[in-house]
């Protein structure tokens, strides 16, 4: 890049870090980070931990959900495979 371009880039780079800052400082969070941790731990362990503590209701809502399993990621599975094979059936013939 030329001296100009140079210039222009930099300035560009800076306001876009100035305003993902800025934005950072004023978005609010949706979950805390205990909530997070709680969203991000399999079910078997929060089974394991309604059993320590003697709610068997608990318990058994968990084993239902993990009965039924992650029904929502296997038919993303099945939809990106059928996608990714539209792709190469179009691209390839």
């Amino acid at each position: 890049m030329d001296g100009v371009a140079d210039i222009a880039h930099d300035g560009a780079l800076n306001l876009a870090t100035e305003a993902r800052e800025e934005t950072e400082e004023t978005m609010a969070r949706l979950y805390s980070d205990e909530q997070l941790a709680d969203i991000a731990k399999p079910f078997e362990d929060h089974a394991i931990d309604a059993l320590r503590r003697g709610d068997l209701a608990r318990v058994r809502e968990l084993l239902a959900a993990m009965q039924d399993g992650p029904a929502g990621l296997d038919g993303l599975s099945g939809h990106t495979l059928a996608r990714k094979a539209a792709k190469l059936r179009r691209d390839f013939g």
